[in-house]
């Protein structure tokens, strides 16, 4: 017989494009809209990857901030450039530091914070297939022009055709899985470079899998992963049924959990799961259940009603977000750590509403809400950016 023919995944040349569910029983008012919004404005100069990673999977392409609005312009285009061109994010991110797109035998590799290509720089992406979804999510053309390390040309189709051939079982499901679905087209199935096949059913199964809990921000990210799975198979035929049923099954179990878990405040922390003794991810009460109710919130946004939680839960739960913003300390006090768990709060409230947060900002910058707002004291207008320093 003859060798075994490798088959890479087919790519899209426009990702995946989301709308999520809406439901006129979830209620997000302007004042809180405005105060998230408002406390994920560009801050830091000069920022850092993972900073301008979450800045993009905001605010997207179409973002354009004046100096009137923050202290340091900053457009949607100016961050992709600064992720796609390895000079350009030399030159504009935080101090000296290695790479972050390698050339690859099979198209462009991203660097990955805890790799030994990283070598402690903030000049990488904090997981595996990160930089990819989030590209996804900002619907960036496949074609898009990428500049790795050395000068190398290449195209955004690059980034996601390493992913594919070189992603191991070892790597964080949820964000490979994240990437995929915006990035990979129908119910493929795909070989990596050793051969071993790859399927949607396969990541599914895997995902369903992972105990509550476990992973990335307290688990939060594996059922947004099923609930963009299943988002994509309500599209285009993704899974089998009996694996869409598993999924379904496995979102359902986690809103029953969280109406038991839901604390006084009407958000979640790091014991959402009700089985383990919450520990702090960012070291701050407040800042720590910010970011696991917006991460639940956010897949709540992309999950079909009857597997979400009850909508007095959700409700709760927005209302929390406010509370949670109004007891972080002042903006000059915060680390740039801040922003990354505020802007799932903000991208999640906003999906609830059915908005695009940047013109949702525009629409209340140019009404004043954001001036009346009691959950934050610091104007946007006229305020300072910050400079970043690592901690320790």
């Amino acid at each position: 017989m003859g060798e075994s023919v490798l088959t890479p995944a087919v790519i899209r040349a426009f990702p995946l494009s989301i709308v999520p569910h809406s439901d006129p029983r979830i209620r997000v008012s302007d004042s809180i809209l405005a105060a998230v919004l408002s406390d994920s404005l560009p801050c830091f100069e000069p920022a850092t990857v993972p900073l301008l990673v979450h800045e993009l999977r905001l605010w997207g392409r179409a973002a354009n901030f004046s100096s009137s609005m923050v202290a340091t312009e900053r457009t949607g285009d100016y961050i992709l450039e600064t992720l796609l061109d390895d000079d350009l994010c030399r030159a504009r991110t935080y101090k000296e530091g290695t790479p972050f797109l390698l050339p690859s035998a099979y198209g462009v590799h991203v660097v990955q914070s805890d790799s030994r290509d990283a070598r402690g720089s903030t000049r990488a992406e904090y997981h595996t297939g990160q930089l990819a979804a989030v590209l996804g999510l900002a619907g960036v053309a496949g074609e898009a022009d990428v500049r790795c390390s050395g000068g190398k040309l290449a195209t955004v189709k690059d980034i996601i055709a390493n992913l594919v051939m070189r992603h191991s079982n070892d790597d964080e499901a949820e964000f490979i899985a994240t990437a995929f679905a915006l990035w990979i087209p129908g119910n493929q199935q795909w070989h990596d470079r050793f051969g071993q096949m790859h399927s949607f059913d396969k990541i599914a199964s895997k995902l369903v899998g992972i105990p509550f809990g476990d992973g990335a921000c307290g688990g939060t990210h594996v059922p947004y992963a099923v609930a963009l799975t299943l988002y994509k198979n309500s599209v285009e035929p993704t899974i089998s049924d009996d694996i869409a049923v598993k999924c379904a099954n496995y979102l359902s179990a986690v809103s029953r959990v969280l109406e038991r878990t839901q604390l006084s405040s009407g958000g979640w922390d790091e014991n959402w799961p009700g089985s383990s003794v919450a520990s702090g991810l960012y070291g701050g009460n407040a800042l720590d259940m910010l970011n696991i109710t917006g991460h639940h919130l956010e897949w709540i946004t992309l999950a079909p009603r009857e597997v979400r939680p009850h909508p007095s839960v959700i409700n709760d739960a927005i209302l929390a977000v406010g509370e949670y913003l109004r007891e972080l300390p002042p903006h000059e006090d915060r680390s740039f750590k801040t922003l990354l768990p505020v802007s799932y709060a903000a991208r999640a409230l906003c999906s609830l509403r059915g908005e695009d947060p940047y013109q949702s900002w525009v629409r209340l910058w140019k009404s004043g809400v954001y001036s009346d707002d009691p959950r934050w004291v610091d104007a946007p207008k006229g305020r300072r950016s910050f400079s970043f320093e690592p901690e320790g």
